[in-house]
């Protein structure tokens, strides 16, 4: 009986998420001692130069095919005055993570918006999307994988910038 109202509950919820629209705002990005306040649609990402990668995720256990920008050229968009020293990526859940700058140069990071060539809202509103950050785990280094693997958040929807 628990697990079914769990199973109901949760199906309201997500049925209960109304699908994003193009022209919606799905990022935002602060910071910078509040001179930094823009805000993207997706279709400011898809207009951005392309990103694509196939890697293990760690958390589905499997390979996976991810599209988006990559979060250095989208740092280039933003032409900022100050160099950027950390970024704090907060999820629709407040789940969030932060990656330095040394991270961001050593790594592969994109803002994605497909997943196996498919867009995030082909996969329904419980998976990863409309916008997420993955990185490619075969050029993490060992004793990074952890804690990169935990900076890839599902569900962006704030990018702070320090």
């Amino acid at each position: 009986m628990k697990r079914r109202l769990f199973i109901m509950l949760f199906a309201i919820f997500f049925c209960s998420l109304k699908p994003i629209q193009a022209d919606e705002v799905v990022l935002t990005v602060t910071g910078l001692d509040g001179t930094l306040d823009r805000s993207f649609t997706e279709e400011d990402i898809r207009a951005m130069p392309v990103e694509t990668f196939t890697t293990f995720d760690p958390w589905e256990k499997k390979q996976r095919t991810y599209t988006g920008c990559r979060i250095s050229d989208f740092l280039e968009v933003l032409d900022l005055a100050k160099p950027v020293n950390l970024i704090h990526v907060i999820a629709r859940d407040e789940y969030n993570a932060k990656i330095s700058e040394l991270e961001l140069q050593q790594y592969v990071y994109i803002l994605s918006y497909e997943m196996d060539g498919k867009d995030y809202s082909q996969w329904g509103n419980s998976d990863k999307g409309p916008i997420a950050i993955m990185v490619k785990m075969e050029d993490v280094k060992y004793e990074d994988k952890v804690r990169v693997k935990n900076q890839m958040v599902l569900w962006v929807k704030e990018i702070v910038i320090y």
